[in-house]
């Protein structure tokens, strides 16, 4: 029928995203665009990535919106630390909960590892040098501001669940 028919080629359709999101990390990581090849090949064709990808379930979601948020992540560490990609990366957390609830393994150290990175960072409001007073308390409402938007970003990717009670009166 169109419906199952149009399931899993969307579900084939996020498996290849996956695997496309995958290569771009290891490209920049890497700096190495056949390694990235291999990387997404092996990724896409593997027996339960393929499966995954070829019948309709949640998987296949879940491993285009895990494997984006490692780019986006990637992106973080290397390119400054830019606001753009936490902020993407934090609707990509709540999609990926909204989707599959195992996500949460994968974010948690996650961003647990982004937050040890700004404990490093000298820039970073937890810098063991703190600016001047006046300096300090403007940087530590500018992270109070980012932190409420990062936040509410994550109950934006959350926003399907508002589609269930809606879903269970039809």
């Amino acid at each position: 029928s169109a419906p199952a028919w149009a399931a899993n080629v969307m579900c084939g359709l996020f498996g290849a995203a996956a695997a496309g999101s995958l290569a771009s990390t290891v490209a920049e990581l890497s700096g190495r665009k056949d390694g990235a090849v291999a990387a997404a090949v092996l990724f896409a064709f593997s027996p339960l990535t393929w499966q995954y990808s070829t019948t309709a379930e949640v998987f296949a979601l879940n491993n285009f919106l895990c494997a984006e948020l490692l780019r986006r992540a990637t992106r973080f560490a290397l390119r400054g630390r830019q606001r753009r990609e936490a902020r993407i990366g934090s609707v990509l957390c709540g999609l990926a909960l909204a989707n599959q609830h195992t996500a949460l393994l994968f974010e948690v150290p996650l961003v647990l590892w982004m937050l040890s990175m700004l404990a490093r960072d000298e820039s970073s409001l937890l810098s063991p040098l703190p600016p001047p007073l006046r300096e300090k308390k403007k940087q530590h409402q500018q992270l109070g501001r980012e932190v409420v938007l990062l936040s509410f970003l994550v109950v934006v990717g959350l926003t399907p669940y508002a589609y269930l009670p809606l879903a269970a009166r039809l």
